[in-house]
C-alpha cells in the first residue's frame, strides 16, 4: 500500500516561491510520514500487544513494533516500513480468518499427534494508519503554508 501526496498544484512557476516551497514541502512530507509511523506504531501496540497472550511457545518480542520505521529517499519522497516478513500476516490474519481452509501439522513430525491448526486474526495496524494520515495531511500542509 502507498500513501502519495500529488504536489504539482502546490509549487508555482514564480522563483521566488519555488524557492521558498520546496523546503517547506519538504518539511510537510516528513511530517507526513513521521505521522504515519507513530500512527502504525501506536495501532500495533493496541491491536497487537494489547491483546491476549497466545497459547502458543512463540513470545512476542517487540520486533514487529521496532521494524516500523522512516526513511527520507529525497526531500519530497519519505518511505515509512515495516520492516518484519511477518507484518502482512498481523495486518490480514492467517488461516481461516484470511480464507483459506484449517489444516492439521505435527511441525515437521516434532510432535507425536497432528494439531488442528485455525489461524490467527487480522490485526489490523497499517491500513488504519494511511487512513488517519490522509485525513491528516490537510492540515499538515495548511501549518507549512502558512509559516510560508
Amino acid at each position: 500500500m502507498q500513501l502519495s501526496i500529488d504536489t504539482t498544484g502546490f509549487i508555482e512557476t514564480s522563483k521566488r516561491l519555488k524557492v521558498g516551497a520546496l523546503p517547506a514541502l519538504s518539511r510537510a512530507v516528513f511530517k507526513v510520514a513521521n505521522k504515519m509511523e507513530t500512527t502504525a506504531k501506536r495501532n500495533l501496540q493496541t491491536s497487537v500487544y494489547a491483546s491476549p497472550k497466545p497459547k502458543s511457545p512463540f513470545s512476542r518480542t517487540g520486533k514487529a513494533l521496532q521494524s516500523i520505521s522512516v526513511e527520507q529517499v529525497d526531500p519530497l519522497q519519505s518511505r515509512v516500513r515495516a520492516g518484519v516478513n511477518y507484518a502482512k500476516y498481523l495486518e490480514t490474519g492467517t488461516g481461516i480468518y484470511n480464507g483459506r481452509q484449517p489444516y492439521w501439522t505435527t511441525f515437521g513430525g516434532i510432535l507425536p499427534r497432528p494439531i488442528f491448526y485455525k489461524g490467527m486474526r487480522a490485526r489490523p495496524f497499517w491500513k488504519p494508519a494511511i487512513e488517519t494520515t490522509q485525513r491528516a495531511i490537510p492540515a499538515i500542509l495548511k501549518a507549512e503554508i502558512d509559516k510560508l
